[in-house]
């Protein structure tokens, strides 16, 4: 029986087991892994830092490029559409020049000040800029309507969209599909993540101006269609609340120390279960949020005749074991003898 035969229930069964073996089976490679693996892994994560750093700034140059662009489609053309799509892009400037000094601040290294580091800065970035992108939309939707009020009692015109307009409506597009790509092919991190919903957003926006005003203007026969252009206004503002109060949400819940996902649960134990044969059971898993990468603690049931010294030795590799994993931030191992007790004894439960 193939796959696609099964009950729906059972296809998608299936498929989350296929994602959880595709998860035990990386992390049986970072079983055997040496310092050198490691090593190697920290530092395609530092070229990987540094690749999104450079997009970052490419991205800040290319938006400060369209702006002006599109600040002249506006002047030619009056229409609303395009002036909401460029309300959207001054925004973009400002969020990326709001994620690059994110970026900027992140690799300072202040171990006094900061002793975990100042990776929650990307997250808290993405929630200030999903505030003033849902304002905006806002005051984007509130010009929409009155312009349909204004077109409907005071017989207000189309705006005039003529092929130079066009031509830099389009040509911003292209250039934001080429951004969009590049960021979900090579981009990592919250921050990338931000600038990809960012250039996707500005993709359909731009679209649904260049479509909607160019309908308003050039086909002037039937009368409705001037309202084109303020309701292709309506429906930019629309997206972009919706789209941005997504991703600030996410990243709110990850500050507030949401709990992972069953399936890095899974791994985690995995992990810990064949990490020494001396380890003879589990006691507490845990792992949750801090910022986006993960806080992780675990109880490992020893020996009670174990010497101190070996104790240690297995804890402190399983914690680096742990921490070498990209999505974790901190690891935190502790050593027992007994595991008759509850969790929750151990720990201040707020």
């Amino acid at each position: 029986m193939t796959l696609t035969a099964l009950p729906y229930y059972l296809r998608k069964f299936y498929k989350k087991q296929d994602k959880l073996i595709e998860a035990l089976q990386s992390t049986v490679s970072l079983l055997g892994d040496d310092d050198e693996s490691a090593a190697d892994r920290n530092q395609a994560a530092r070229r990987q830092q540094r690749f999104n750093n450079a997009l970052i700034k490419v991205t800040f140059f290319l938006n400060l490029t369209l702006l002006i662009c599109k600040m002249t489609a506006s002047i030619l053309s009056h229409s609303l559409s395009v002036i909401s799509s460029l309300m959207d892009s001054a925004v973009d400037l400002a969020s990326g020049f709001t994620l690059w000094i994110a970026a900027h601040q992140m690799q300072k290294s202040l171990p006094y000040s900061y002793p975990t580091g100042r990776k929650r800065l990307e997250p808290v970035a993405v929630i200030i800029l999903a505030v003033i992108m849902a304002s905006l939309s806002v005051q984007i939707m509130v010009e929409a309507v009155q312009t349909i009020y204004n077109m409907a009692v005071n017989d207000q015109g189309p705006p005039v969209m003529d092929n130079l307009t066009i031509g830099l409506v389009s040509i911003t597009i292209i250039v934001k599909i080429i951004l969009f790509l590049v960021c979900w092919k090579f981009g990592r991190g919250e921050s990338v993540a931000a600038l990809k919903n960012d250039q996707l957003n500005d993709c359909l926006s731009n679209s649904v101006a260049l479509i909607f005003s160019t309908l308003s203007a050039r086909i002037g026969n039937a009368p409705y269609l001037k309202y084109f252009d303020p309701v292709g206004a309506l429906i930019i503002g629309i997206y972009i609340i919706y789209s941005w109060w997504k991703m600030g949400a996410e990243n709110t819940r990850n500050l507030t120390g949401h709990s992972a996902d069953p399936v890095f649960l899974q791994r985690i134990t995995f992990i810990c279960v064949n990490h020494h044969p001396l380890i003879e059971r589990l006691d507490t898993v845990r792992a949750f949020h801090l910022g986006n990468n993960y806080m992780v603690e675990v109880d490992i049931v020893l020996p009670h005749d174990m010497d101190l010294h070996k104790a240690h030795d297995i804890g402190e590799s399983l914690q680096q074991k742990l921490e070498s994993l990209e999505e974790v931030e901190r690891a935190f191992v502790h050593l027992d003898y007994e595991y008759t007790h509850h969790p929750h004894s151990e720990h201040k439960v707020s």
